[in-house]
C-alpha cells in the first residue's frame, strides 16, 4: 500500500475501468483459476463466480430488473449474496442490502423507497413486491448451467448501490452510491497490497459502506474474501483465520480493534497490515499494538458513506500516539479532494474548519430528498473553479505538510457501536407516539469519549399518558436496536436556553460517564473477574458491566447464557453451562467459582468404573432416553423427525450418497448405544457400520398420500442397539412433482440443535456428490467420546449433591394435575389437537423489560405465566410443568450431532415454599431455582418424584416449550425445499404449550391428546396465555373466552 501513504490528486481517468463489475471481470480474466470466496470450507474461483453472476443476472433480467433500478436484498451473508449483488451491476442496477434484523415496517418503508421491480430474498414473508429468490444449488452448478446476460451498457456514473444511515427528518436516508465511488479507490496502483496473495475476512454488515472496504476490495483486485457466519471477531477466530485460511491484512471498526487489542493483542500476529476506521484512534491501544507487532502496518482511514467510505489514509507510527492532536486522518487518496472551509471561504494551515469533499468519490445524494441533497451536496467556487462538495459536517484542520486531523462534530450526529445516528431521527419517532408531547435524546458517554448508547428524555400528556417502560417497549417495534434508547426518562418539562430551546447540555450532564458511574460501583478489576467482565461486555455488547450485578439484570437473556458459555469456553478454555449462570449470575460470583473449581476440572479424564476399552460413557440426557427406548413397547417413544417438501428434480444418486456422507461423518448416527447392568448407558463406534438406510423415493397420488406414505415408510422403530439410529425416506407427490424428504432419528443421538446440522452436511454433501465428488467439510465433526469429555469436564465443576437434595426437597408430595374433562387410558399414545395464535415482538418486548428488572430472562417470565393460566383453569394452587432444556454450551456441542436436551421439572408454588411476593414473581424465582439445578438428569429426577411420593403427577404433566433455534434449511442444488413438520400421528404428552419466536412475535401453539383431554382445553389454554402475553407482565391474569380471538387448529 505504499501509494496509499503518498496520494496525489489529479486526474480522474480510470486504467481498468469504470464500474464494479468492469473491474471484478478484468480480475476474473487475469486471474480466473484464483479463488474469489471461501466460505464454510468451500471455496469459489473467480472464473466460477463470473459465471455464477452471469447467470443469476440473466434470470435477473428475465424478472424484469433493468438499467437504473435499485432493488433491496434481503439475504443472509454467504456466496450467493456476493452473486446476487455482481449480478445485479450486470444488469445495470444498483443494490440496496436489507438487514434481517430490522423491524418489518422499517424494511417496508424502505422496500417502496426504492421502488423496485421485485425483493432478492430467502426470507418469507407477505412482502408489498414481487419476490426473487436465488436457485438453492451449489454455485460450481450454477455457473456451468451456460446462462448469460443481455449486455447492458452501463457507466461509472450509474448508481450501484444505496445505504441507508440514521436520519436527522426521522427517516433513514439512503445515499445512492455511483460505481466510481468505489472504483477510485481500487483501479491502479493504490491496489498494490490488496491483489493476489492478500486474503482478508469479511465482517463488515453489508448494509455498511464498510462492506466496500473489506469485500469489494478483494474481489476487484484479485484477492481472496473470507466471509464470516460470526462477524464479531473474537481473538480465537482472529487466530485460526490466520492460521487456517491464510488470513493477512484486515478492514475493522476501531471499536473492533481496540476490543482485540485489549483481549489479546498477540492475535494480530501474522497479518502484513490492518486498516482501522469509524471512530477515534485510542493512541494507547494504538501504541500497545504497535509495540507488539513492529512489522505489521496499521493504517487509520477516514471517509463517510457520502464520498465512498474513504477519502484519507494514514500509515500510523509510534510518533503519531504522542501528537497532542491524537492520531492523524492522515492525507488524501488519490481521485479525491478534501477542503478545509469557513463557509467557502478556506482555512488556513492549522486552522479549524468543516471537512468538505469533492471528486469522483461522491454519492448522488440522498433517494427521494432533493433538499437535503441540495444542502449538504453543494455547489462551491474553490481555488477559482466551480466544485461539487459534500459538507460532512465534521470539524478538522489540514498541517502544511498536507496531513489532516479531527476535532470533533458541527452538528449533533454521533455514533455508537460503530453506526452513525442522527439523534433527530429518533426523537421524531417518539414524538409519533401517542400522548408524547416532546423528546430530547442525548448520548450516554463512556470514558474515553465515545458513546455506547442513547438516553431518551420525554414529556407527555397528562398523568395517565405513556410511561418509560411501555414507551421503549414501543420504541423497540420501530427501530433498529442500535435506536432504541438504553435509558427512558420522563420529566415535567425540558430545561432551557436563553433562546427558548431545549438545553442539551444540561440533559447530558444527568448521563455520567461510564468512568463516573464505575468509581462509584465498582473496584478496578484484575484477575480472572476483569476477564469474566470482559466476556460479559463481549456477548451483551454493552459497555459497562459492575462486578456485583446479575447477567440478566445487565439485559442477558438464556440464549445469551448459551452464548456466554461458549465464549468463555473459547477464550478462557472454561467448560460452563448455562444452569451455572443462574447459580452465579454476577461476573465476581462467576469468577470466584472458575476458580475454586479448576482443581476439580483438571481431574474430569480419569477412567469410568464398569466400562471397558472402546465403551463410552453416555451424558445422562442420552442414558435417560435410552433407557426409556428399553421399556418402550411400541418403539415409537423416543423418534425425532424432520421433513422437507422439494420442488425440482432429486438426483436419487447424489441423494443417497449424500446421506451415506452425513453417516459415516456423524459417529453419533451409526454408534450402538447399549446399558450395563441396567444402570449405567454407553456406546460403542463399530469400526466397520451399518450402511444409512434410505427408503425410496417412491411415489404417492397426491401430497396428502405422499404424507402418510412417509409416516408409513420411515415412522417404525429403530433399534439402537444394532447402530440403527435414523433412517431416512423421500416420497414424491404425482399432482404436483414435489417430493417429501427427511429424517426420523431417535432422541438419544439427535435433538433440535442437530437439525441445523445435518440440514448443512446433506446440503454440502449432495451438491458435491451431484458433480461426482466427494464432500470436503470444514472440520472434522465432533466424535462420541467428545461429547462425552465435554459433559465429564462440565459436570466437574458441578456440585451434583447439592443439586440432588434440592431437588428431594423441591418435589416432595407434588400433586398429580386434574385438566378439566380428563380421562384415564392405559396406552402410550393417542390422537392430537392442536390451536395456535400469535403475539407481536413489541407484546413480548414488555416482558424483556420485566425480566431485566427481576433479573430473570424471558424464559422465566413466560414458563410462570403458563403456571398461573394452569392455576386459573384447573383452581389448584400446586401446579408442575416439564420443560426440555438445551445444554450446548461449548464450542465442541455447537456443531454436534447429539442429544443434549433433558427434563426439567418446574413446581412454581411449592406448598412448603411460600417466600412472599406476588404470584408471578414467586413463580419466577422458582424457575430460575430449577434452572440452577438443571445438571442433574431428568431420569434421577423422575426417580425423586416417585421416592418422594409424587409419581402420580408425572404421567398427566404438561410441558412447556420456547424455541428459538432458527429453522434447518436443507439446500438441494436445483431444487426449492420448504421445510414441513407434518404431523405426527400419535401424542405422548397429555397436555403441551409451545412458544416458537418468529420474526414478527412468536407463535402459540397449545397441544392435548384428545383421548385424554377434550379439545376445547387447547382452546383454552391458547387463549387465555395469549391474552395474558398481550396484556403485559402487570395485567390481570383471569382466562379469556377462547371464542373471542381467531385460531388456527390442526387435528392429527
Amino acid at each position: 500500500m505504499t501509494v496509499l501513504l503518498e496520494p496525489t490528486t489529479g486526474a480522474t481517468r480510470f486504467v481498468r475501468g469504470d464500474t464494479m463489475h468492469g473491474l471484478f471481470q478484468d480480475a476474473a480474466r487475469r486471474f480466473p483459476d484464483a479463488t474469489a470466496l471461501s466460505h464454510r470450507g468451500v471455496h469459489v474461483s473467480y472464473r466460477e463466480l463470473d459465471a455464477a453472476s452471469d447467470a443469476y443476472a440473466a434470470l435477473l433480467q428475465a424478472q424484469g430488473v433493468r438499467r437504473g433500478d435499485l432493488v433491496p436484498v434481503l439475504m443472509e451473508r454467504g456466496t450467493p449474496l456476493i452473486t446476487v449483488l455482481l449480478a445485479l451491476f450486470k444488469c445495470g442496477a444498483g443494490y440496496s442490502y436489507l438487514d434481517t434484523r430490522w423491524p418489518v415496517e422499517r424494511l417496508e418503508g424502505q422496500i417502496r423507497l426504492l421502488t423496485a421491480p421485485l425483493l432478492v430474498t430467502t426470507v418469507h414473508g407477505d412482502w408489498s413486491v414481487p419476490v426473487w429468490t436465488p436457485p438453492a444449488e451449489d454455485l460450481t452448478v450454477t455457473a456451468a448451467c451456460g446462462l448469460r446476460p443481455t449486455p447492458v451498457e452501463v457507466t461509472g456514473t450509474d448508481a450501484c448501490s444505496v445505504f441507508f444511515t440514521s436520519g436527522s427528518t426521522g427517516a433513514p436516508k439512503g445515499v445512492v452510491s455511483t460505481h466510481e465511488n468505489a472504483v477510485r479507490l481500487f483501479d491502479t496502483d493504490f491496489c498494490a497490497e490488496l491483489g493476489p496473495g492478500t486474503v482478508m475476512p469479511q465482517t463488515a454488515p453489508p448494509a455498511w459502506d464498510g462492506f466496500t472496504l473489506d469485500c469489494w476490495s478483494m474481489l476487484l483486485t484479485g484477492g481472496r474474501t473470507v466471509l464470516l457466519d460470526e462477524t464479531v471477531l473474537v481473538p480465537r477466530t482472529l487466530r485460526a483465520l490466520i492460521a487456517d485460511e491464510g488470513v493477512n491484512a484486515a478492514f475493522m471498526t476501531t471499536q473492533l480493534f481496540n476490543m482485540l487489542v485489549t483481549t489479546d493483542v498477540a492475535a494480530f500476529a501474522g497479518m502484513k497490515w490492518v486498516s482501522i476506521g469509524g471512530e477515534r484512534a485510542a493512541p494507547t491501544r494504538v501504541r500497545s499494538f504497535l509495540t507488539g507487532h513492529p512489522g505489521t502496518r496499521l493504517i487509520n482511514v477516514y471517509g463517510p458513506v457520502e464520498c465512498g467510505a474513504m477519502v484519507t489514509a494514514r500509515s500510523i507510527s509510534l510518533e503519531d500516539c504522542d501528537d497532542p492532536a491524537g492520531i492523524p486522518l492522515g492525507a488524501v487518496l488519490p481521485h479525491t479532494d478534501v477542503y478545509v472551509l469557513d463557509g467557502t471561504r478556506v482555512c488556513a494551515p492549522g486552522e479549524t474548519g468543516e471537512l468538505c469533499l469533492g471528486g469522483p468519490g461522491l454519492a448522488r445524494g440522498y433517494l427521494g430528498k432533493p433538499e437535503l441533497t441540495e444542502a449538504v451536496f453543494v455547489t462551491e467556487e474553490i481555488e477559482g473553479r466551480q466544485q461539487r462538495l459534500y459538507r460532512t459536517g465534521d470539524l478538522g484542520n489540514r498541517s502544511a505538510e498536507g496531513i489532516f486531523h479531527y476535532t470533533g462534530r458541527g452538528d449533533r450526529q454521533i455514533k455508537v457501536r460503530g453506526h452513525r445516528i442522527e439523534p433527530a431521527e429518533v426523537e421524531r419517532t417518539v414524538e409519533r407516539v401517542a400522548t408524547v408531547t416532546g423528546a430530547a435524546v442525548v448520548p450516554m458517554p463512556k470514558s474515553d469519549g465515545s458513546y455506547f448508547g442513547l438516553a431518551l428524555f420525554y414529556t407527555r400528556a397528562g398523568a395517565s399518558g405513556i410511561g418509560p417502560d411501555e414507551l421503549r417497549e414501543r420504541l423497540a417495534g420501530l427501530l433498529p436496536e442500535y435506536l432504541v434508547p438504553r435509558r427512558v426518562q420522563l420529566v415535567e418539562q425540558f430545561p432551557q436556553l436563553a433562546n427558548g430551546k431545549i438545553d442539551r447540555r444540561e440533559l447530558g450532564s444527568r448521563v455520567h460517564p461510564e468512568q463516573d458511574r464505575d468509581t462509584h460501583t465498582a473496584e478496578v478489576l484484575e484477575g480472572t473477574v476483569a476477564l469474566v467482565a470482559k466476556a460479559f461486555r463481549t456477548v451483551l455488547d454493552t459497555a459497562r458491566v459492575p462486578a456485583d450485578t446479575s447477567f440478566f439484570e445487565l439485559g442477558g437473556s438464556s440464549l445469551d447464557a448459551a452464548r456466554l458459555c461458549q465464549h468463555l469456553d473459547d477464550v478462557l478454555g472454561a467448560a460452563v453451562q448455562p444452569s451455572q449462570i443462574f447459580r452465579t449470575p454476577t461476573a465476581r460470583r462467576l469468577a470466584d467459582w472458575l476458580d475454586a473449581t479448576a482443581r476439580s476440572a483438571a481431574t474430569a479424564d480419569t477412567p469410568v468404573p464398569g466400562l471397558g476399552p472402546g465403551e463410552i460413557l453416555l451424558p445422562p440426557e442420552q442414558s435417560g432416553f435410552l433407557f426409556a427406548a428399553a421399556h418402550d413397547k411400541d418403539g415409537l417413544g423416543g423418534l425425532c423427525r424432520l421433513t422437507w417438501w422439494l420442488e425440482g428434480q432429486v438426483d436419487a444418486d447424489a441423494l443417497e450418497a449424500a446421506v451415506g456422507d452425513v453417516h459415516l461423518r456423524h459417529q453419533a448416527l451409526h454408534a450402538r448405544y447399549l446399558i450395563r447392568n441396567n444402570e449405567i448407558g454407553y456406546a460403542v463406534v463399530p469400526d466397520d457400520p451399518a450402511a444409512a438406510e434410505l427408503i425410496g423415493p417412491t411415489e404417492a397420488a397426491d401430497e396428502a398420500a405422499a404424507e402418510a406414505a412417509w409416516l408409513e415408510a420411515a415412522l417404525t422403530p429403530l433399534s439402537v442397539g444394532d447402530g440403527k439410529v435414523w433412517r431416512c425416506a423421500a416420497v414424491r407427490a404425482r399432482d404436483t412433482g414435489r417430493t417429501l424428504f427427511g429424517l426420523v432419528a431417535h432422541h438419544v443421538a439427535f435433538d433440535g440443535a442437530s437439525e441445523t446440522v445435518v440440514a448443512d452436511d446433506l446440503s454440502l454433501a449432495y451438491a458435491a456428490r451431484l458433480t461426482g465428488r466427494e464432500p470436503r467439510f470444514a472440520a472434522p465433526a465432533a466424535t462420541v467420546a467428545d461429547v462425552s469429555a465435554d459433559h465429564r469436564r462440565v459436570v466437574a465443576r458441578v456440585d451434583l449433591a447439592a443439586q440432588a437434595a434440592y431437588w428431594e426437597d423441591h418435589l416432595e408430595l407434588q400433586e398429580a394435575l386434574e385438566l378439566p374433562g380428563r380421562t384415564d387410558n392405559d396406552i402410550n399414545a393417542g390422537p392430537g389437537y392442536s390451536s395456535a395464535r400469535t403475539v407481536t415482538a413489541a407484546e413480548l418486548a414488555r416482558w424483556d423489560e420485566r425480566a431485566r428488572a427481576l433479573g430473570t430472562t424471558r424464559f422465566a417470565m413466560l414458563a410462570a405465566q403458563f403456571g398461573l393460566v394452569l392455576r386459573e383453569i384447573t383452581g389448584q394452587e400446586d401446579i408442575s410443568v416439564k420443560v426440555p432444556a438445551a445444554r450446548r454450551g461449548s464450542g465442541v456441542l455447537a456443531t454436534a450431532v447429539s442429544c443434549r436436551v433433558d427434563l426439567l421439572y418446574l413446581r412454581f408454588w411449592p406448598p412448603h415454599k411460600d417466600t412472599g411476593g406476588g404470584l408471578l414473581e414467586r413463580a419466577v424465582a422458582s424457575v430460575d431455582d430449577a434452572l440452577a439445578a438443571q445438571e442433574t438428569g431428568g431420569a434421577t429426577l423422575a426417580r425423586t418424584v416417585v421416592l418422594t411420593g409424587g409419581g402420580d403427577s408425572l404421567r398427566p404433566m404438561p410441558s412447556f416449550l420456547t424455541q428459538d433455534d432458527p429453522d434447518p434449511r436443507l439446500e438441494l442444488a436445483g431444487c426449492t425445499a420448504e421445510l414441513s413438520r407434518i404431523g405426527a400421528p400419535t401424542m405422548f404428552t397429555e397436555l403441551e404449550l409451545d412458544v416458537r419466536t418468529t420474526a414478527g412475535g412468536a407463535l402459540i401453539t397449545a397441544s392435548v391428546r384428545t383421548d385424554r383431554i377434550p379439545a376445547t382445553v387447547a382452546d383454552q389454554v391458547v387463549a387465555s396465555y395469549t391474552e395474558a402475553i398481550r396484556r403485559g407482565p402487570a395485567g390481570p391474569t383471569s382466562p379469556a373466552d377462547p371464542t373471542t380471538c381467531e385460531d388456527t387448529t390442526c387435528v392429527y
